[in-house]
């Protein structure tokens, strides 16, 4: 029986190697080193996985914490949300497509690890729609916490294909500021992007957003359990409802606009029910030149929207005091 023992240990070793001569042949293959190697893999969003490496050398706790989607990560401006609460003890935690169930269980974790006193929730109806991600929370959690070094958590979740499907696409979105795939973090871990520089995706650019989407009523209760956990830690909820260029709010016709408008109203009975503060950006027109596509926003059309955002709060920041 231990021979047996022994030869199934030896055939796992075996494969194992073998895949690390692939790994490594591979890199020889196209060029690249250690510096290449992609985020580690806690998820199967490749975005989540490098704002995670990014948090783990953040462990100090922070005031102000951004969570959510990519309405979070590219449309808050770290520098004005830095200004408008008078600190720098600010991390954005936000990644690609989180939905508000994803929101609300890294928020959890987050909380846990940097003890904010003020959450920013930056957010669009994409975030209510249901997910096909696979997130490995417990590792995660255990990750953001211990002192381990990055390499133990590398083997842990060690998947040849994913290593191999990421490489070059990690070295691209560090590196090309040019599409909205780019992860190139400021120092508070938000991405802004420079328009005199940027691709547009013309499906992205006249996506309706209301005529491809499918809101998923459970995402509702994700963000009453959002609100709700904030307010029992006592944290101050700012909700963002983001903006939509005006050369798609302005076609949208009476059915289109009766689903944005029960969406957002929704949502803000549901953040003031419980304290928040919410600001709806789309009470303004806001010009096609800020935006990339339909929703996202450049650089100066992320400072204009946070701007924005902070001048239109109801009642007195705790924070700013």
């Amino acid at each position: 029986m231990s021979e047996f023992i022994n030869k199934i240990l030896l055939f796992i070793l075996y494969l194992f190697g073998f895949s690390i001569v692939m790994l490594l042949g591979y890199m020889y293959m196209n060029e690249l080193d250690s510096g290449d190697f992609p985020a580690i893999n806690l998820s199967n969003s490749y975005s989540f996985n490098e704002k995670m490496q990014f948090l783990k050398e953040k462990q100090a706790n922070s005031e102000v914490l951004a969570i959510g989607s990519s309405m979070s990560l590219n449309n808050l401006h770290s520098p004005t949300v830095v200004e408008k609460l008078g600190t720098t003890s600010f991390l954005n935690t936000a990644s690609w497509g989180v939905n508000m169930e994803e929101t609300f269980r890294l928020l959890i974790i987050v909380e846990e690890v940097y003890k904010p006193k003020t959450i920013i929730l930056s957010s669009g109806l994409v975030d209510f729609m249901k997910s096909q991600k696979v997130f490995r929370y417990d590792i995660v959690e255990e990750y953001l916490k211990s002192e381990r070094l990055g390499f133990y958590y590398y083997f842990r979740t060690f998947d040849l294909k994913y290593f191999a499907n990421n490489f070059i696409f990690a070295k691209a979105t560090r590196s090309n500021p040019d599409n909205l795939e780019y992860l190139g973090f400021d120092e508070y871990g938000g991405v802004n992007f420079e328009s005199n520089r940027f691709n547009i995706n013309q499906h992205r650019w006249e996506n309706r957003i209301v005529d491809s989407i499918e809101l998923d009523q459970d995402q509702y209760f994700y963000l009453d359990s959002i609100t709700t956990f904030c307010r029992m830690k006592n944290i101050e909820l700012l909700f963002f409802q983001g903006p939509i260029r005006n050369g798609i709010l302005s076609r949208y016709n009476e059915e289109e606009q009766q689903i944005l408008f029960s969406h957002t109203d929704n949502v803000k009975k549901i953040i003031l029910k419980n304290g928040g503060f919410f600001v709806n950006a789309n009470e303004s027109v806001w010009s096609d030149s800020l935006f990339f596509d339909n929703t996202h926003l450049s650089s100066r059309g992320a400072k204009i929207y946070t701007e924005y955002s902070f001048n239109n709060l109801k009642g007195t920041l705790t924070s700013s005091e």
